[in-house]
Formats: C-alpha cells, structure tokens, sequence
C-alpha cells in the first residue's frame, strides 16, 4: 500500500495558478487558482490538480486554501470531480500552514515532504508558483509523471519542469 499512497509524491510539482473564470465551475471563485500543480498518471489521461482559494489582491484565502478534485479527461465531454473519500489517502492534504503569502502543504501520503506554493499576481489573473526540494535545491515544475506499477504501486516519477526532468525512483 505504501507504493501506491508514494503516488503524491507527483503532487510535490509545480506550475503557474491561473484564475477561475467568471460563471466557471462553481467549485471555484473568481479569484481562486483552478491548477497550481498536478499529477498525470501512466493509468489514464485524468488528473488530479489542486486549486487555491484567493482574494481579489491574490493572496490566500483562510486557513486551508488548497483542496484537490480530479479533471476527468477520460470522459467525453471532460469535466472536474470531486476526490473519493478513498482516494483521499493517496492524494489528500495532510497539512497547511498560511504565512506570508505563502502556503506551506504536506500530502498524507508524503508528510515529511513540505511543498511552498507562493502566490502573485500577473496579467490581470492570480498566481502563484510551487517549489519542492530535489537534491540540495528548490526546484519549480510544471507537472508529475507518475508511472504505476503492475499490478499496484508507483514505478517511478518524473519531475518535469523548466530547467529538466528529475526521475525518483520509488521503493517498494
């Protein structure tokens, strides 16, 4: 079970927020980031992202801003979801601490691994990067690659972000 909840090691990536637009998903305010990172995963095509809730001066809003739903981009017509309370396992948040415009999160499947999303603002929309420690650095990332093992588990994942690719290999 242990490979299989190291899946959220793939949420440790990061990318650039982007704002909800008006009269989009109600899950999401006009503020808030619809994707600060995600995971993509060998499976299927659907994602998990996570989402920050934000104000009009884009800065984070309450004491627990980020939440996790699913873009189901199997379906023909794709469409966000909510996580299984199963899934919330592998792909919850264990942690969030608010502080100076920053959020500092832990995955339940990964709780000694802090990931920093920091929030801006930008061309008239919210964002905000996430950085994670890989190696002796904090790295930016634009997504996870998470290849699953046959029959449960994680293989390995792929870091990918703009200055390369980190593969971490997982252990059974």
């Amino acid at each position: 079970m242990r490979n299989t909840t190291l899946a959220a090691l793939a949420l440790t990536s990061s990318v650039a927020l982007i704002s909800a637009p008006a009269g989009a998903d109600p899950r999401f305010g006009r503020w808030d980031a619809t994707s600060a990172f995600f995971i993509r995963k060998s499976e299927n095509r659907n994602e998990v992202h996570y989402a920050a809730r934000m104000d009009a001066q884009c800065a984070f809003v309450g004491a627990h801003p980020v939440f996790a739903y699913w873009q189901m981009k199997e379906s023909k017509l794709p469409r966000a979801e909510d996580l299984l309370p199963r899934e919330e396992r592998a792909y919850g948040i264990a942690a969030q601490i608010v502080s100076n415009g920053t959020v500092q999160m832990t995955l339940q499947a990964l709780p000694d691994r802090v990931i920093v999303l920091s929030a801006g603002k930008g061309e008239g929309v919210c964002t905000a990067s996430a950085t994670v420690t890989v190696g002796a650095g904090s790295v930016r990332l634009d997504h996870v690659f998470v290849q699953l093992a046959w029959p449960f588990g994680v293989s390995f994942l792929e870091l990918v972000g703009p200055r390369g690719v980190w593969t971490e290999k997982v252990r059974p």
